[in-house]
């Protein structure tokens, strides 16, 4: 188990799901166990480690950060002051030729 490669997979992951433009979204996260605060940037933070140190609850919460961002798609991120624009598949960009 490379428990650096988790913890930077874990602070990622919620970094990026307190950047929803939706709340709604966020509640699943937080409701798996997640809580505000429990993810810093501090490098000694024990309380990475239930994330992080069983398989099970890592591929878990890996699961659940996919399927939010499934649906996240239509309501993008919202980083520093800046939404993220709408995303185009390669058949939409085809068909506006």
């Amino acid at each position: 188990m490379d428990v650096k490669l988790r913890t930077e997979v874990v602070r990622a992951m919620e970094t990026i799901i307190r950047s929803l433009n939706d709340e709604e979204l966020i509640m699943p996260w937080l409701r798996s166990g997640v809580a505000d605060g429990d993810i810093t940037d501090n490098p000694e933070n024990d309380d990475l480690d239930c994330y992080i140190e069983d398989d099970k609850r890592f591929s878990e919460l890996m699961g659940l950060f996919t399927a939010i961002m499934e649906d996240a798609h239509k309501d993008g991120l919202y980083v520093d002051g800046v939404l993220s624009q709408g995303y185009q598949s390669e058949e939409e960009l085809d068909e506006e030729v």
